[in-house]
């Protein structure tokens, strides 16, 4: 059973997540194995928890009420339907975006291939 600790990365740059470590409401990593798919867009502030006794607790900014994740989270899915259309044939482009992607996505970069230019296939 492998959790955060053990291996804190789970995913690979250029792919899509296929996994994420699930996490207390604080942001904190549980120990429990990773849970299949990318983990939904939320704000979390991950602090460490005060080491101190007695210290007493710190209350917490709820920023989800305030938040636009639902945006982020639909983006995400929007993309991924994208990235799974057969190459070229319907992605609804102009012939540069399309020339572009392409090349983004195939060329054989010299240095460290921008995240952005990830292959699916």
């Amino acid at each position: 059973m492998s959790t955060f600790y053990d291996q804190p990365i789970l995913n690979a740059p250029y792919a899509k997540p296929m996994a994420h470590h699930p996490l207390d409401k604080l942001g904190q990593p549980l120990d429990l194995p990773p849970l299949a798919g990318r983990r939904p867009s939320k704000y979390v502030v991950a602090a460490p928890r005060a080491r101190r006794k007695g210290s007493g607790t710190q209350g917490t900014l709820d920023l989800e009420e305030q938040s636009d994740t639902a945006i982020v989270n639909e983006i995400r899915s929007s993309v991924d339907a994208w990235r799974d259309l057969p190459p070229t044939a319907d992605w609804g482009v102009t012939p540069t975006t399309q020339r572009l992607l392409e090349h983004w996505r195939h060329h054989p970069f010299s240095q460290q291939r921008p995240f952005f230019a990830r292959s699916r296939r």
